[in-house]
């Protein structure tokens, strides 16, 4: 929860120095089963993804810099199973806590943040994201939520 608060505090040009926190943040979701943890680090990754500046990887500890690349797309190369183990489990249990209780606003929002995160990493890891039966998940949340189905025809769309 404190790099989550962290990210939050600095300014965007200071975002890049953040990137390795992508691996914490995905393990403290599927480490906690409160939609108010999920919702604090779920922003802190899309806060990532949308306004950290285009790095190298040598932010990753890599000796050669090279072109700058989307932070999410090394946030991807470098995370992976991660950030798609933590979205879709973000997702699986802020489902299932608005189910048990509709009236639930922040559990809606957490399943609503990891809809936008699918969305954001679905271009750099579809096939991986389907390989995690997210077909099934998706299509069972979407008679609840509607914008699940949106994001897998999403996710469809980059699948080779």
């Amino acid at each position: 929860r404190l790099v989550a608060s962290m990210i939050h505090l600095v300014d965007s040009e200071q975002l890049p120095k953040l990137l390795l926190s992508t691996r914490a943040l995905c393990d403290g979701i599927l480490l906690t089963r409160h939609s108010s943890v999920h919702l604090e680090m779920g922003h802190s990754l899309i806060r990532l993804i949308d306004e950290c500046p285009n790095v190298d990887k040598s932010i990753f500890g890599r000796k050669e810099p090279g072109e700058k690349q989307r932070p999410v797309k090394l946030m991807v190369e470098f995370n992976e199973r991660r950030m798609v183990e933590g979205s879709l489990g973000m997702l699986i249990l802020s489902t299932k806590e608005f189910l048990e209780n509709q009236s639930n606003d922040e559990a809606k929002q957490a399943v609503l943040v990891a809809l936008k995160l699918l969305r954001h990493i679905a271009e750099d890891c579809a096939d991986s994201i389907l390989k995690h039966d997210a077909e099934q998940v998706l299509s069972t949340i979407g008679n609840v939520i509607p914008e699940a189905l949106d994001v897998l025809a999403f996710i469809e769309s980059f699948s080779t």
